[in-house]
Formats: C-alpha cells, sequence, structure tokens
C-alpha cells in the first residue's frame, strides 16, 4: 500500500481510516490501564503505606522514598531492554518506523517506578512508546509493515488526545514528523486525526 495510491474516496482509505480507529480504541484503553496502575501505586507509596506504618509522609518519608525509587530507576535504566526508550532530545521516538514490544514494556516499567516515587514528569513518555510499539505490531499482524509509523502515529494521536482533552491536540505533533514519514500530508494526517478523535470519544 503506497502513499501514491491512498486516496480520500477510495476503498483502501476508508479501511486505513478503520484501523486508524481500531488502533486509536486499543491505545485509550491501554492509556487508562496504565493511568489506573499508576493512581494505585501512587496511592499506595504515598497514603495507605504511610498510614499502615503510622508515620508522617513528609519529610522523612518522602525523603527516604524519592531516593530508593531514584536508585531503582538508575538500576532499570542499565538492565531493562532499550534502557527506558527514546528520550526527549529524540522526540520520544515520534516518527519512528516501531518501538519493539520489549522496549516499550522497559518503559512502561521505568515510568511507573519514577512517576510513582515523586518525578514530576507526566504519563506522556511512556504512552508514546507503548503507541508507536502497538502501531508497528498491528501493521505488522495486517501484513502491512510500511504503514507502521501511520499506526503508530495514530496511537499517539489517540494518547494525546486524551491527556490534552483535544482531538486537535495531536496535529501539530504529526506536522513536525511528517517529513519522515515519506507519505503525503493527507495521507498521514487524516488517519492521526481520525484516531484522536476516536481516542478522546474512548476515553
Amino acid at each position: 500500500m503506497e502513499a501514491a495510491s491512498v486516496h480520500l474516496r477510495t476503498k483502501t482509505n476508508l479501511l486505513l481510516l478503520l484501523a486508524a480507529a481500531g488502533v486509536a480504541v486499543a491505545l485509550a484503553l491501554a492509556s487508562l490501564a496504565f493511568l489506573g496502575a499508576y493512581h494505585g501505586l501512587h496511592d499506595l507509596v504515598w497514603e495507605t503505606l504511610p498510614d499502615e506504618l503510622g508515620v508522617d509522609p513528609h519529610p522523612w518519608y518522602a525523603i527516604i522514598i524519592t531516593t530508593v525509587g531514584g536508585l531503582a530507576v538508575g538500576l532499570l535504566l542499565v538492565v531493562v531492554p532499550g534502557g527506558g526508550g527514546p528520550g526527549p532530545a529524540e522526540g520520544h521516538g515520534l516518527g519512528t518506523e516501531e518501538a519493539p514490544g520489549i522496549d516499550a514494556a522497559g518503559m512502561v516499567l521505568v515510568s511507573l517506578v519514577s512517576l510513582t516515587a515523586g518525578a514530576s514528569l507526566g504519563p506522556e513518555a511512556a504512552l508514546i512508546t507503548i503507541a508507536i510499539a502497538v502501531g508497528a505490531l498491528g501493521a505488522r499482524r495486517a501484513r502491512k509493515a510500511e504503514l507502521g509509523r501511520v499506526f503508530g502515529m495514530s496511537g499517539v494521536g489517540s494518547v494525546l488526545s486524551g491527556l490534552f482533552g483535544s482531538p486537535l491536540a495531536p496535529a501539530v505533533a504529526v506536522l513536525e514528523v511528517t517529513h519522515l514519514t515519506g507519505r503525503n500530508l493527507y495521507v498521514f494526517l487524516v488517519p492521526v486525526l481520525v484516531a484522536s478523535a476516536v481516542g478522546l470519544l474512548t476515553f
């Protein structure tokens, strides 16, 4: 399925949009699962555990947890595959062909430990890595590996629209990486916008 053969009024493009919508639903549910796990761990570490121990979570408990958490993150970055995933300087992997599933799993683990231990960061990096991995996997399962970037960015669109509460927010990221995809703008942008709207509805 080459970019030049995909037009907005063809059956092929309709199937592409339906596939992007399916990826969006999967990523929205995965994002909700990740956020649920994070909030559950956060409540356990910062509310339930101090109450059970009968200690004030500030300041010594907080110092202990953040120190242990930092050491755990440092160790995980060394031992888990992928080294925690693409960093901010690499655009968190936006526009790349794929992120291996095992790297995405490592990124999820690192992010959960880091966020639970008190890092003032958001879940975006891990969720973007998951989106790219799932998009690549979906393209391979459909035997259309060349659509890995389209599906990956559709998943990213679903994630970002849910986090920011707007289906138009992912369009900015898409415009930044279109030149990396080797595809016409509308072939790349329209599926992502559809996925963003579907993802937001799923959230």
